[in-house]
């Protein structure tokens, strides 16, 4: 339906739902058209729907990371807290380690040091993850072997201590304990970075089952590619923001 115009006859109007404007046979589809006189003119017709971000901001289908940097969330994990990411990843890596999300911090259980990960990452060998508390050396756990380029979703959920990508969900050992640093979305906070090459589509954050944070892809009034948290009115940028470039316009 058209936004506030109506066209018809004999008192009859009707709702536009699309209009062209054109000229010598050729007529193009518009998305806005402007009435107005004395150089006043005001909105009476636009295709686009209203947008659900502020003004200066433009929604986009995803944003894309070259793989040099990440995202700090600002969400720090809890027994409570649960995430899922729609993310495409670009790659398969042929060597090393391309995470999709990344928190870890180090703590003591009395007097014994030991270290809280949680991340899923991509590698040559598969797509594997972490979501425990371990002292010395642990191997990560196998979520699956294929680590094909493919749009996927990645989550983890701490209520139910399960972790992992698409319905393939393995169990997590978190003792209790939880990372206290905030969660990294594309990449890691490590000197090294390990981001990943993918499209990022949407990021949710839940705690206790309700919705905290909605994450969307954007661009913000400067043009810079990032999210949009529609809950808490938040834009995130890369740490390095040109690493990020924005994806279609819906």
């Amino acid at each position: 339906m058209g936004n506030g115009m109506f066209v018809g006859v004999s008192g009859t109007a009707r709702g536009v739902k699309a209009a062209y404007i054109g000229a010598g046979g050729t007529a193009r589809k518009a998305t806005k058209i402007y009435v107005g006189v004395h150089g006043i003119a005001r909105l009476t017709y636009s295709a686009l729907p209203p947008s659900r971000l502020p003004a200066g901001y433009t929604e986009v289908e995803y944003v894309q990371s070259d793989g040099t940097s990440y995202l700090d969330s600002g969400v720090v994990p809890s027994s409570k807290l649960k995430m899922v990411m729609d993310i495409e990843t670009l790659i398969k890596p042929s060597s090393g380690t391309s995470y999709l999300f990344y928190s870890q911090s180090t703590g003591k259980s009395g007097t014994t040091s030991h270290t809280r990960k949680l991340n899923i990452y991509v590698a040559s060998s598969g797509i594997k993850g972490s979501m425990s508390t371990i002292t010395g050396t642990v191997a990560a756990t196998s979520i699956t072997s294929d680590s094909s380029a493919r749009r996927m979703t990645a989550s983890f959920d701490y209520p139910n201590k399960k972790f992992g990508v698409d319905a393939t969900l393995k169990a997590g050992s978190p003792g209790g304990y939880y990372p206290t640093a905030s969660v990294k979305l594309l990449g890691s906070s490590a000197s090294n970075v390990n981001g990943i090459k993918a499209k990022l589509y949407s990021c949710k954050f839940y705690e206790s089952g309700v919705l905290t944070h909605d994450f969307v892809p954007c661009t913000n009034p400067d043009g810079t590619a990032g999210l949009y948290d529609l809950l808490n009115g938040a834009f995130l940028a890369a740490v390095t923001p040109s690493a990020l470039t924005a994806g279609p316009v819906v």
